[in-house]
């Protein structure tokens, strides 16, 4: 019974940060209006990849990860340095993001974070939540499925 005990505390040892922020990006998920990148060349000619806005005065293009659709806003339209800036329309774009170059940096922290959230996702282990009123739930099996392709997503994108 106490090797049992041992076994249990060493796997919530391990299991609860994942879940954590397991739980954290889902509710971080549903606070944000709407997922993209932004897109901007500096003065050197170099072109930057950003979650945020670019310094102000600064022309630059919003593409939405989830449509594919790119807006852009010129400098005298951007808000100087808001993380969260008014967009204007939506205006079609015949380049999506598949035919976009687009270079992101690797980072090796979020591809280990990733990489632990697939091993608790695919666990045998019900994962519990905070919802939008504070409350602990279970995640269902299509959340699962949603944060386990979400965690591929970040593991195609930032490991080797």
């Amino acid at each position: 019974m106490g090797s049992l005990t041992i076994r249990l505390a060493k796997f919530l040892r391990q299991a609860v940060p994942a879940l954590v922020l397991i739980g954290t990006t889902v509710l971080a998920s549903n606070v944000c209006a709407e997922e993209g990148y932004y897109k901007w060349t500096d003065t050197s000619g170099r072109t930057h990849l950003g979650d945020r806005p670019p310094p102000a005065g600064t022309d630059y293009k919003f593409v939405s990860t989830d449509t594919g659709i790119s807006r852009s806003v010129a400098a005298e339209a951007a808000p100087g340095g808001s993380a969260a800036p008014a967009m204007p329309k939506p205006q079609a774009s015949t380049e999506t993001v598949a035919q976009q170059q687009i270079t992101i940096e690797k980072n090796p922290e979020y591809c280990q974070q990733a990489q632990a959230n697939i091993d608790t996702l695919d666990s045998v282990a019900r994962i519990r939540i905070r919802d939008d009123d504070g409350e602990m739930r279970f995640l269902s099996e299509e959340e699962k499925a949603t944060q386990r392709r979400k965690a591929e997503d970040m593991i195609a994108v930032h490991c080797n």
